[in-house]
């Protein structure tokens, strides 16, 4: 599914039966993905930089320029309801795989817990105040598992590494990139775990996939293709095991994105599987639901 192209970002559901866009005000526009029935809202009332759903489906985290912003969805009544600010400023975020928290990795690391409505920690962010108008985290995921967090740092070939829900550092990986003149943004825009939690993925700015092994800390494949920059990637499986294992990997796949295509990977034979969407002009956004049937861009 392409969405519009006036669309700054959109985000899927983790069924994929839920899309929704954001428009360059920050208003909302939802779908319906099985019968293409729109419908717009208000959202959080400001231009977004970020939007994810909850892993299930029931809530909207929407980052802007001065907020980090939460709400319910409510499709009977068309709206996002229960709206807060949860941060008064940027952050990278990422929902807890059991929906109930919420990590905010910005100029301080926090983790905001739904139930409790309010931060069950925040402390200084050791990249706090370096001079960049930017927050200092390019991205964030939490594991499957639910008890590793990764960051990207911005600007630094880095993967760093915590503990959850008790925000303890754990010892990074550094990412080595190939000399290249296509290193152009971020060295690394995207990360993604497997759904064992076992090995984590890097979209980098040779135009490279890293998948590493987290707790030996070694590149494992390294997949090519891509003409630049990967800023998007996924593992899909047509049947998700509830925690994979690492024998259960036959049917995981990894999607991903530059800025002109989607590719599809079939990881355990180092082989790229299918261009699933190509010669984009400037793709903004990807969204792809956990059983790799539902792709929409933007």
């Amino acid at each position: 599914m392409e969405s519009d192209r006036t669309m700054r970002m959109l985000a899927g559901s983790p069924t994929g039966q839920d899309l929704v866009g954001v428009e360059p005000n920050g208003q909302l526009i939802f779908w319906d993905s099985a019968t293409g029935a729109a419908w717009p809202c208000p959202g959080f009332g400001e231009p977004l930089t970020t939007i994810a759903w909850s892993p299930d489906g029931l809530r909207l985290v929407g980052v802007s320029a001065k907020h980090v912003w939460l709400g319910c969805v409510n499709r009977a009544g068309r709206s996002v309801d229960d709206v807060r600010a949860i941060l008064y400023k940027p952050a990278a975020v990422a929902f807890s795989p059991n929906s109930r928290q919420v990590a905010l990795w910005g100029e301080t690391l926090a983790v905001w817990d739904i139930d409790q409505e309010q931060l069950l920690w925040e402390r200084p962010s050791p990249h706090a105040g370096e001079g960049v108008a930017d927050p200092p985290y390019q991205t964030v995921a939490w594991s499957p598992n639910g008890k590793v967090l990764a960051a990207v740092p911005r600007g630094e070939a880095t993967l760093e590494f915590w503990a959850m829900p008790a925000g303890e550092r754990l010892l990074p990986i550094g990412v080595d990139l190939e000399e290249s003149t296509r290193l152009v943004g971020p060295p690394v825009a995207a990360v993604a775990f497997n759904f064992a939690s076992t090995r984590i993925a890097c979209g980098c700015a040779d135009g490279a996939i890293r998948i590493y092994h987290r707790e030996k800390a070694i590149v494992e494949h390294t997949l090519h293709g891509h003409d630049g920059p990967v800023k998007w990637l996924a593992f899909v499986s047509p049947q998700p095991p509830a925690l994979e294992t690492d024998r259960q990997q036959l049917n995981t796949w990894l999607v991903s994105a530059d800025a002109q295509d989607v590719r599809q990977w079939d990881v355990t034979r180092d082989q790229q599987m299918a261009v699933l969407v190509r010669n984009l002009d400037d793709l903004r956004s990807v969204s792809v639901d956990r059983s790799g049937k539902i792709l929409a861009v933007a």
